[in-house]
């Protein structure tokens, strides 16, 4: 069997479903592409880079909802970051999409 993306091997999968994990997929990257970075470590993606918890807070909803559409790991900002940043756990699949957008 081949795999399908993001390494959903279920072949009942919908199409439909597909389709919205490329585009959520994308919405990520354009996220990550317009305020955020990777940290030193290459451990996490940091969006909405120094942002407070006011700044954009229906961008920041839509993005904690693509972090669950894609099965990432959202982690607590560490010491010292802004409270509106939201950091998540790096992750290949995502990773390979990002060398589009960079």
């Amino acid at each position: 069997m081949t795999p399908l993306p993001f390494g959903d091997d279920r072949a009942d999968r919908p199409a439909e479903t597909a389709k919205l994990d490329r585009e959520a997929v994308d919405r990520f990257c354009g996220i990550w592409a317009d305020t955020g970075y990777n940290d030193p470590a290459d451990e996490h993606y940091v969006l909405f880079d120094g942002y407070t918890l006011d700044e954009d807070p229906e961008a920041r909803a839509e993005l904690l909802r693509l972090v669950g559409t894609l099965g990432l790991e959202h982690v607590d900002n560490p010491p010292g970051a802004a409270a509106g940043e939201v950091w998540v756990r790096t992750d290949p699949r995502i990773d390979a999409e990002l060398g589009n957008w960079a």
